[in-house]
């Protein structure tokens, strides 16, 4: 995918269901273009997987396990993310139930 006509320099996306699938172009794509990337996805594992992926491409990138049925769980990525990056500019709503 080209992305260069994309800069998304310094902004922080989260994207839900990230850990497999369309869910992990999107968050890889989106590091391409710059951006920091939180991935969230109920299996940690594959989250942790996509999340290494995009700090190979050299951007700021952590896994957030969380059910997005669980309104306790959105909230408390939410902070997480919050905490690290300041902000949130997109957020890709992916995660299938």
């Amino acid at each position: 995918m080209n992305t260069s006509q994309f800069d998304l320099a310094d902004r922080t996306a989260i994207v839900t269901g990230g850990g497999q699938g369309i869910g992990r172009v999107i968050c890889l794509a989106l590091a391409q273009a710059g951006s920091d990337v939180v991935v969230v996805d109920i299996d940690f594992d594959k989250a942790e997987a996509v999340a290494r992926e995009a700090g190979e491409l050299g951007r700021r990138s952590f896994a957030v396990q969380t059910d997005v049925c669980k309104r306790s769980q959105i909230e408390a990525m939410t902070h997480q993310t919050l905490e690290r990056f300041g902000k949130i500019d997109i957020l890709v709503n992916n995660a299938g139930g």
